[in-house]
């Protein structure tokens, strides 16, 4: 990178960096209220969240430990901020692939967006789920093209996939431009990336076994289920789809 664009880099960063930590002393809105509630608990209740059918809980794993060392919400808000400058720098990087002034456009753009400033400083999923869906994008663009940073992808998608549902609809493009190449290699990469990401969904199966409920105070009252139809469908279908897909490879069945 040279000179001219690091200045032009830094200068954007600062700009994003400065615009969030001005909103950092706004009030505290309810629903940070409720994320702070459920990360003081102790730790495993977080994957046991009433509404994690609505938002999932990884976000506020980071917020658990961060209570550990301060209760200060301005400190607590600048940290999340930092996830939000960063997803300025991976726009930058996303953008340079198609010239150095889409790279600067682009991030100039996040770094001044109000929306996204305001959402990056709230103790809440947003600036985990943009960071890690725009390193998704960033990473399929080797995984398409070179083939390469498999598991940097699968890592990025989890931690979004996990941090927002919406995640599924990007995932969902990237599964379909993938299956465009027609290639029974890179088929096979996408089913076993998919089986991948459908294991902390397993994980999380098994930690909602633990009954742990009882010792909790419910905030949002409401039927309780320790079981996910929609994970353990997806994991077993993605699971069946790459049997059939080694079954076939092997030369075992002929479909």
């Amino acid at each position: 990178m040279k000179r001219f664009e690091l200045i032009i880099l830094f200068i954007v960063l600062l700009i994003g960096f400065i615009l969030r930590l001005s909103m950092i002393n706004i009030a505290i809105i309810s629903d940070e209220i409720d994320g702070l509630l459920y990360a003081n608990r102790p730790f495993l209740s977080i994957f046991q969240r009433e509404e994690i059918k609505i938002n999932p809980p990884l976000h506020l794993i980071p917020l658990f430990f961060l209570l550990k060392m301060t209760h200060n919400i301005m400190f607590l808000r600048f940290t999340f901020s930092i996830f939000g400058v960063l997803t300025i720098y991976i726009t930058y990087l996303i953008g340079k692939r198609f010239g150095v002034e889409i790279a600067v456009i682009s991030s100039l753009f996040v770094a001044i967006s109000l929306k996204m400033a305001y959402s990056s400083i709230l103790l809440r999923q947003y600036s985990f789920f943009v960071l890690f869906s725009s390193l998704s994008i960033y990473y399929f663009h080797d995984l398409y093209y070179e083939g390469k940073n498999h598991i940097k992808y699968i890592v990025s998608v989890v931690i979004a996939l996990y941090t927002h549902y919406l995640t599924f609809l990007i995932l969902l493009f990237q599964v379909i431009f993938l299956l465009k190449k027609l290639n029974k290699k890179v088929i096979f990469q996408t089913l076993t990336i998919l089986v991948f990401i459908q294991i902390p969904a397993f994980v999380l199966v098994l930690m909602g076994m633990i009954n742990i409920n009882q010792e909790l105070p419910v905030l949002h009252p409401g039927p309780k289920t320790n079981f996910d139809p929609v994970d353990a469908f997806l994991y077993v279908f993605f699971g069946l789809l790459l049997l059939i897909n080694l079954l076939k490879k092997n030369k075992l069945i002929v479909i």
